[in-house]
């Protein structure tokens, strides 16, 4: 379990909170302290690094900066998501007073700033609006089309739409809708409203078609749901516009739909899309769009252009307004944890998969399934280490959170029993594991029905401890193979690197068997396979040729005696 959280100077006990900067070979981390004795938020900073070549802690905790600010978090949230944890005009942290926010100081800040021929103060205009001290006449029309035009430009639709709608209320309160002189005009606030209704309208439709094809996708059918999603962006590209926040949404949803169907390099373009599409948004980068480009870069072995995203990533999330997303962070640095860990990394892994438990743990509870996640990818890390004690242990504290939120039977729970049967096939306890798996069966049959890749994986986890047994066990195993085969080309498409995995455990059964000519067949199989996903330098490829030559000189031995032969001619 994770570590009690550290404390500052001043023995305040605080929540955590990540960030890193990629730089050479050391890793940076800031950590900030919530709110001080009276609940008002502050920003104290304090740095840790560690040299992220060997896994050092050379921590050191020391009080860079701190700011006590005016405002409240509720008038920043309602004011829009754009406000930041610090006012405009006290960025640089040592200010105990706000400037003003005016035109002349957001104009430089956010893309999505007031309009210039606006000279509003926003936030005055705000306290002003919703203490009902505007008095009907010119300038409080003028006020408050200000404020939905505003609100329109920064994507605050529902705000617009509410501010134009009372805007017609005080025109009709005041019998104003035949003067001519008003500006704006009634019909040019009718004429906006409709504009934002218009707007409303398409975001509905479009969501609608992007939660289809969620549910499409969590169930396991990625063509269906790549053909909802394409609809969507098809919409919302001819009524929002290229550059709209929601097509960045869009374009991360199919580069999820790539990602799980194998097809990296389309994952990798299409997430860049959007990450480009947030950028121009907002100006800043989108932490969660980066997590997946990071997985993809995992997925397709790439593991340090992994971590530069996982980095970008915390990085984003410290300028962002998720700045206390403690929940966010954490899950980052469990990727993070889990790309160093690829790279054998192991003390500096666990160091980081430390710190993001402690984070977790403190800011969502012990028993949240965000800590029952981490865990299991820290148990992964062990099983990858051949510590399998520590890997159960892992493992079945996952376990018990799981039960505990979901109930018995949930699809998490019966990923883990897999994992759980997958240690006991490590320590050749062949019939704890079936048992494991199993159990597992059961729950993912119910939950997802026969045709799911998660059913495939625990299928093929089975037939792996049925090829280890005797002649009769090898026939099952081949059968079972044949199944997940059927499954994987049905759900994920003809390539995918799982398929490539079950197409080298068919040779596998061939070689126990002591059948070398057409195990050779099924590894080349394997081979061709992933390669035309993976390229001829993922860390797999080398070990599985390895196995093919050790194989044919094995082959050439049984057939012909040939002693010198090293299986390099055939």
């Amino acid at each position: 379990m994770g570590s009690q959280l550290s404390k500052d100077e001043n023995d305040t006990e605080v929540g955590r909170k990540y960030m890193m900067a990629f730089s050479d070979n050391s890793l940076e981390i800031n950590d900030f302290i919530k709110t001080n004795e009276s609940g008002s938020p502050i920003s104290v900073k304090y740095s840790k690094t560690f040299d992220t070549t060997d896994g050092t802690d050379n921590s050191s905790n020391s009080i860079l900066s701190w700011h006590e600010e005016e405002h409240s978090v509720g008038e920043k949230e309602a004011i829009g998501s754009w406000w930041t944890n610090q006012c405009w005009g006290c960025i640089d942290g040592n200010d105990n007073k706000c400037v003003p926010f005016t035109q002349a100081n957001t104009n430089e800040t956010h893309p999505l700033s007031i309009n210039p021929d606006h000279s509003t103060d926003l936030f005055s205009l705000y306290r002003c609006y919703k203490s009902d001290s505007l008095e009907y006449g010119p300038s409080a029309a003028k006020t408050l089309a200000d404020l939905a035009d505003t609100h329109f430009k920064r994507r605050e639709y529902d705000k617009s739409l509410e501010v134009y709608s009372e805007l017609l209320q005080m025109y009709e309160a005041n019998s104003c809708a035949e003067n001519e002189d008003l500006f704006p005009t009634v019909e040019e606030i009718e004429s906006q409203k409709k504009k934002v209704e218009d707007v409303l309208a398409s975001i509905t439709i479009i969501e609608n078609h992007r939660k289809h094809g969620q549910e499409l996708e969590e169930s396991g059918c990625y063509g269906e749901a790549m053909l909802s999603y394409s609809t969507a962006l098809r919409y919302g590209v001819s009524n929002l516009g290229e550059v709209h926040p929601m097509m960045g949404s869009i374009w991360n949803d199919i580069g999820c739909c790539h990602w799980k169907r194998g097809e990296y390099n389309e994952a990798v373009s299409v997430l860049e899309k959007a990450l480009d599409i947030h950028r121009t948004s907002h100006g800043v980068d989108q932490p969660a769009t980066l997590n997946l480009l990071g997985c993809c870069y995992r997925s397709k072995g790439a593991y340090k252009s992994a971590i530069k995203s996982f980095m970008r990533s915390l990085n984003a999330l410290s300028s962002s307004s998720e700045s206390n997303n403690f929940a966010l962070v954490g899950k980052t640095l469990t990727f993070l944890a889990s790309a160093y860990g690829d790279l054998g990394k192991l003390n500096t892994s666990l160091l980081i998969f430390k710190d993001s438990l402690s984070l977790l743990e403190t800011s969502l509870g012990p028993n949240h399934v965000d800590v029952a996640a981490t865990l299991k990818c820290k148990g992964e890390l062990y099983e990858k280490c051949g510590l399998y004690n520590d890997a159960m242990i892992t493992y079945r504290r996952t376990l018990e959170i799981y039960k505990l939120s979901f109930g018995e039977k949930s699809i998490d729970v019966a990923k883990t029993l897999n994992s759980i049967g997958e240690i006991h096939r490590h320590r050749n306890e062949y019939d704890k594991a079936l048992a494991s798996y199993d159990a597992a069966l059961v729950i993912a049959h119910d939950i997802l029905g026969d045709k799911h890749h998660d059913v495939a994986a625990i299928l093929h986890n089975t037939g792996r401890v049925y090829a280890t047994q005797g002649e009769g066990e090898r026939a099952k195993a081949l059968q079972v193979f044949h199944v997940v085969l059927d499954i994987q080309k049905e759900t994920l498409g003809k390539l995918h690197p799982d398929i490539g995995t079950t197409l080298e455990s068919i040779g596998q059964v061939y070689e126990n068997a002591g059948n070398y000519e057409t195990a050779i067949h099924w590894y080349e199989k394997s081979l061709q396979q992933r390669t035309k996903i993976l390229g001829n330098n993922h860390s797999t490829m080398e070990a599985l040729r390895k196995k093919i030559r050790l194989l044919k000189t094995e082959s050439c031995l049984q057939q012909f005696g040939c002693e010198g032969c090293n299986g390099y001619s055939w």
